[in-house]
C-alpha cells in the first residue's frame, strides 16, 4: 500500500497496541452462574517509516465467563459487590496461511484477564479476599477486509 505522507509503498507496523472497549454484564439473578464481557478491540496498521494509520479493523468481542455463585470458602460475598474486569489489555496477533500469490495474511488480537470479586473470608492480614475467574479471546480478520484509512 503506497503511504500518502511518505509517497511510497511501505511495509506495515503491527505493532500498535489495540484499543480495548469492553463492558460487564453482571449475572441476572442469584443462580445464574454467567457473566457476559463485551465491547470490542480496534486494531491499527500503520506504516512502518512514518507512523501514518493506513487500515483499520474493529473486532466484536462476545464471551460468556462461567463464574461460582458462591466463594470458594462457602462464605458470602461483600455487599453491594459486583465482578469487576481485571485486565482489559490485548495484544497483536499475525498469521498467514497459504503459499505464493494465493497467501493471505490475517490481523487480529488476543485479550486475556480476569473476573473478579471479593468475598467476606478474610485473607492473612484481615482483608477481604478475592475470586479471580480467568478468561481468554481473539479475533483475526484478513488483511484485504480492513478498512482503508486514507
Amino acid at each position: 500500500m503506497r503511504c500518502p505522507d511518505c509517497n511510497k509503498f511501505v511495509p506495515f507496523d503491527d505493532t500498535t497496541d489495540p484499543e480495548v472497549n469492553l463492558d460487564i454484564t453482571q449475572p441476572t439473578s442469584p443462580d445464574d452462574n454467567t457473566a457476559g464481557i463485551s465491547g470490542d478491540v480496534r486494531i491499527v496498521l500503520t506504516c512502518a517509516e512514518c507512523g501514518t494509520e493506513l487500515k483499520e479493523a474493529t473486532l466484536e468481542v462476545d464471551v460468556e465467563v462461567e463464574i461460582p455463585l458462591r466463594p470458594p470458602d462457602g462464605t458470602e460475598w461483600v455487599k453491594d459487590s459486583e465482578w469487576e474486569l481485571d485486565s482489559d489489555s490485548a495484544e497483536n496477533d499475525q498469521r498467514t496461511e497459504g503459499k505464493g500469490r494465493g497467501t493471505k495474511t490475517f490481523y487480529g488480537a488476543t485479550l486475556s484477564g480476569h473476573l473478579i470479586r471479593t468475598y467476606t473470608g478474610p485473607d492473612v492480614i484481615g482483608q477481604f479476599d478475592k475470586v479471580a475467574v480467568p478468561f481468554e479471546w481473539s479475533d483475526s480478520v484478513q488483511a484485504s477486509n480492513m478498512d482503508e484509512m486514507v
